[in-house]
């Protein structure tokens, strides 16, 4: 007996303001954390059926939890990592993310994009940032917390070639599935971190506008 495959999407909308923030401001560590959570919420959306592990089929994201707190283990909190208390979560699992460190590396000499020097005198710059941010699954038992951890490093690795596609991200990988541990403070809840590494590029243009550091030199002389 055959089983029919599960599968899994990931909504590509062509409206303007979807990606807007990723695409036209400043990026930044809150725009990333924004992005990651609102995947993760689509993976486990009550109305989404994108669950790979029938095991995981009754769990889903609700944004205000239903119920008493202590009933709803199957709910899942969805947050940004400093929102998590266990008196807020109550039996709920969670799926949590944190920024960790950004790296400018240099890849010209002074950063400078090289062409033919313009009329106007403008200057365009470009730098490559490296960064990663920590997924955390929680659970109140191990294998519920592995489960949790599985799903997501599936989704967010699977998905890889369309957010390369469709993004401003060069990398975008989840190279390593840690391993269970008890969370130290709470004895009773477990946790798989998830490292999300990427890489995206960003560049900026230079217009003389005014000659301030000419005059102040120049006035500087003069005295």
């Amino acid at each position: 007996m055959t089983s029919t495959p599960r599968e899994t999407w990931i909504g590509i909308d062509d409206r303007l303001d979807t990606e807007a923030p990723i695409q036209h401001s400043e990026v930044n560590r809150l725009a990333v954390t924004g992005l990651i959570l609102e995947m993760i919420r689509k993976l486990f959306s009550k109305e989404g059926h994108n669950i790979i592990n029938p095991a995981l089929e009754d769990y889903y994201w609700v944004n205000e939890p239903q119920g008493d707190l202590s009933e709803a283990k199957n709910q899942i909190l969805i947050e940004e990592v400093f929102s998590w208390t266990p008196e807020k979560a109550g039996a709920r699992p969670a799926v949590l993310a944190r920024g960790n460190k950004w790296q400018d590396r240099r890849l010209t000499l002074g950063d400078k994009v090289q062409h033919e020097p313009k009329a106007s005198g403008e200057e365009e710059y470009y730098r490559h940032i490296q960064g990663s941010h920590t997924i955390f699954a929680i659970g109140r038992t191990s294998a519920q917390t592995e489960l949790l951890a599985r799903e997501v490093y599936l989704y967010l690795n699977s998905f890889s070639p369309i957010i390369l596609k469709e993004t401003c991200f060069d990398r975008w990988t989840v190279p390593v599935l840690e391993g269970v541990q008890e969370l130290e403070e709470y004895e009773e809840h477990f946790v798989i971190p998830l490292n999300l590494v990427y890489e995206l590029s960003y560049s900026w243009k230079l217009f003389p506008v005014t000659r301030l550091l000419q005059g102040v030199l120049t006035n500087f002389d003069i005295k």
